[in-house]
């Protein structure tokens, strides 16, 4: 399954949910300003701003906007 940047989050939890399973919030502590929605599945974690999906990571793996990676949540 490929999800693009910019992407709005309702689309993307939506598909996730129903293809991975229901997601769980994690918290924002070490995110950069302008996260307001980090939600994970398994070991992916996507990371959204009020209007659009704008990082990921997984493992050590990571790209756009993420938050500290120490954070578990």
């Amino acid at each position: 399954m490929r999800i693009d940047f910019g992407r709005s989050p309702e689309g993307v939890i939506r598909a996730l949910d129903r293809e991975i399973g229901p997601h769980r919030e994690l918290s924002l502590s070490g995110c950069p300003q302008g996260v307001r929605e980090r939600l994970q599945w398994g070991d992916l974690v996507l990371i959204f701003s009020d209007e659009q999906f704008i990082g990921w990571r997984r493992g050590k793996a990571a790209g756009g906007i993420v938050c500290a990676a120490g954070d578990a949540g």
